[in-house]
């Protein structure tokens, strides 16, 4: 068909023209063979055509080369089914200048019968302006530091910047079009749609959780901890909402640290404390004791009193057994605060038996049975420390729970979400709750008669906090003592 053929119907056409001019944005007018029957000024300066050059063209002249062999299809498709709607809803379309330069637009497309012709009518919008605004802000929200997440009233997220994306592990873009919850840990996910809606109704700037620790679900399915600022803003009459999010993890990794170190130093001068009042009493106790026994020898041997020398020996011999006990436990302790862990992984089965094979005799002496069970585990420790850990942990039961018929040592597990827990349980006396803490102090001994210098539990709780792990006791008198230490799962071998 020749242009000068493509007319519209003569009763329809003058007035038509004129609500079409009247128009301030683009209109096309397009038969069913794709050819454009009618245009508006507004459109041919839009696209750089002069008047009336564009009747008769094909529409497939103004899609860009890209799409074009795809365009009659889709011309053809919307014949088949028209409705008013938006054209290229959900992507970037673009509009073909006479000049064969792009400009990006927006159409909105319907349908009207002229006689018993069907055409179709496309409204171009140039938006070249607001794409321009919009990367100026996309621009400005890329460059914040801070993850930036905008979502509309019903909770759909309309735009992440790249610091967010990053963040919780998403590519460019799969945020887009998602709900918000998919980013909120599944134990609260059912409950913050109701914060949303509470937000909405009195909106303000405000850091979101005030006084409370919020975490972020990543795609991977862990959790960060995070800081969130809220605000909202109104467009065009619709309500949106902003979140600045921003990764504390790191912070918290040194929150812990220093919280750990204070403790440390906090445990440190009580130990110090400790230590000063050791030093001027149990130190000073035994060099007493020896100034006095040998005045007593000094006159025993002018005397000639072999019987009393040779008690006053002993007495002497025990004085500076004492001390030097004393001592080596002092810089034993002293080693374990300084070491560097080795990390090896050990058999806790072969471990517990090389423990009690140095000290059979001693359990023998007292005829204490060991028994294990569930004690099947590799650990990654250091096997000279842990070794120290239960040779403490065994001495312990001789010295304090040996004195029934049939002493009975049993050493067993129980694993949890994220421990392994060992326990040492004996058939002694038990201890009062009120000493539970203080027994792994320095220097803390409940039987003074019995011996040892209140130094074990003190080195078993260090070599345990070495390893992320803890040492506790678990006890009631007289049903024994069950005495745990645990190592994080990341230091059990599966």
């Amino acid at each position: 068909m020749e242009p000068d053929q493509l007319r519209l119907p003569n009763e329809s056409e003058g007035l038509l023209r004129k609500i079409v001019e009247s128009v301030p944005s683009g209109i096309l007018l397009v038969n069913t063979q794709g050819n454009i029957m009618l245009c508006n000024s507004e459109l041919e300066a839009m696209l750089g055509y002069e008047p009336h050059e564009l009747l008769g063209k094909k529409i497939e002249a103004l899609v860009p080369f890209s799409v074009r062999d795809k365009h009659p299809a889709m011309r053809a498709e919307f014949a088949a089914h028209p409705s008013k709607r938006q054209m290229g809803a959900g992507r970037n379309l673009t509009a073909l200048k006479k000049d064969l330069s792009e400009i990006p637009v927006e159409i909105g497309l319907n349908h009207v019968y002229l006689g018993t012709e069907m055409y179709v009518i496309a409204a171009v919008v140039d938006i070249t302006e607001r794409v321009r605004q919009e990367e100026r802000f996309r621009t400005i929200v890329e460059s914040v530091p801070n993850g930036i997440l905008m979502i509309n009233k019903f909770g759909k997220i309309l735009l992440s910047n790249t610091p967010l994306e990053k963040m919780f592990g998403y590519e460019k873009g799969e945020l887009i079009g998602q709900e918000v919850e998919v980013l909120v840990p599944t134990r609260f996910r059912e409950a913050h749609p109701q914060h949303r809606r509470k937000f909405a109704e009195e909106p303000q700037k405000r850091r979101m959780g005030a006084g409370r620790d919020l975490t972020g679900l990543k795609k991977d399915g862990q959790e960060i901890p995070v800081e969130i600022g809220l605000n909202h803003m109104t467009v065009g009459g619709e309500q949106f909402f902003l979140a600045s999010v921003v990764d504390i993890t790191e912070r918290k990794i040194t929150e812990q640290k220093l919280q750990k170190a204070y403790q440390e130093v906090q445990q440190k001068n009580q130990e110090m404390e400790q230590f000063v009042y050791t030093v001027s009493h149990d130190l000073k106790a035994p060099l007493v004791t020896s100034a006095s026994y040998m005045d007593f020898l000094r006159e025993d041997i002018e005397e000639k009193n072999f019987e009393g020398i040779h008690d006053s020996l002993m007495r002497l011999e025990n004085a500076h057994r004492r001390m030097k006990d004393l001592i080596e436990d002092l810089l034993q302790l002293s080693r374990v605060g300084r070491i560097e862990l080795s990390d090896e992984t050990v058999s806790l089965s072969s471990l517990l038996d090389d423990v009690q094979e140095s000290l059979k005799e001693i359990l023998s002496a007292k005829n204490i049975q060991v028994e294990t069970a569930g004690v099947d585990y590799s650990i990654r420790v250091d096997s000279r420390r842990m070794y120290q850990v239960f040779e403490n942990l065994f001495m312990n039961v001789t010295k304090y729970a040996a004195d029934g018929p049939d002493p009975l040592l049993r050493v067993f597990t129980q694993r949890t979400d994220n421990e392994l827990r060992i326990c040492v349980k004996d058939q002694g006396p038990g201890i009062d709750p009120v000493y539970h803490q203080k027994i792994f102090g320095l220097f803390q001994r409940l039987d003074n008669k019995q011996e040892g210098t209140g130094v074990g539990l003190a080195i078993v709780a260090r070599i345990m906090q070495l390893h992320d792990g803890k040492a506790w006791v678990e006890s009631m008198p007289p049903n024994g003592s069950e005495f745990w230490v645990s190592l994080p799962l990341e230091r059990v071998v599966l």
